[in-house]
């Protein structure tokens, strides 16, 4: 089994203060494989602590592409 990357780490991290539920924490991760997709939702989750659960998902997927 891979072990997270530090910046993985901190993608869940942002991920669990965004309350949102266990479900869509989990494919959101899943979605992002890209250092630079993960970087980039960081991002978001930085300068949107409030974004719904529905914003994180629509978000994951814009970014995956």
């Amino acid at each position: 089994m891979e072990k997270l990357t530090e910046l993985e780490k901190v993608l869940i991290g942002y991920l669990k203060i965004s309350k949102a539920r266990a479900g869509v924490q989990a494919t959101a991760f899943l979605l992002l494989r890209e250092e630079s997709q993960q970087m980039e939702m960081c991002e978001f989750l930085s300068k949107n602590e409030t974004a719904t659960e529905q914003q994180i998902l629509d978000m994951a997927r814009r970014i995956a592409g």
